[in-house]
């Protein structure tokens, strides 16, 4: 789930998904160049570039009628995608692990923070709410 609260842009970057992708939405999705066409994919927790806002799923070839609509500004979102296994409560920063989750735990030594929590997820509540910085 990925629920864009509030943004001074609401409208996503549209691009075609990679061959092959299975996204859904609140996914950390970078953009890589497949065979000259620049392509949405999971990202690996190098070059992050938005979160994705719908569910994709690549074929064999990219297929510019599959598009992914990632949204890459500051924003405020409720998300329930991220690693529940990492200790995440008010105010933690949060990166990109390699499976395109948000987690509290750094993954290397010059990871980006990408966002931090507003409202951290309980039991009531099965997503948190982060600001996208």
């Amino acid at each position: 789930m990925f629920k864009l609260v509030e943004s001074i842009n609401r409208e996503p970057i549209r691009f075609p998904v990679a061959p092959e992708a299975k996204l859904t939405p609140g996914h950390i999705v970078s953009v890589y160049d497949h065979d000259g066409t620049l392509v949405i994919d999971i990202c690996d927790g190098i070059n992050p570039f938005g979160i994705l806002g719908n569910r994709c799923i690549g074929g064999n070839v990219i297929d510019f009628k599959k598009v992914a609509k990632v949204f890459p500004q500051r924003m405020i979102a409720d998300i329930n995608k991220f690693d529940r296994k990492s200790n995440i409560e008010v105010g933690s920063s949060l990166y990109c692990n390699k499976h395109g989750m948000l987690t509290s735990q750094k993954p290397c030594e010059n990871s980006l923070v990408l966002a931090k929590v507003i409202t951290p997820a309980s039991e009531n509540k099965k997503y948190m709410q982060i600001l996208w910085l």
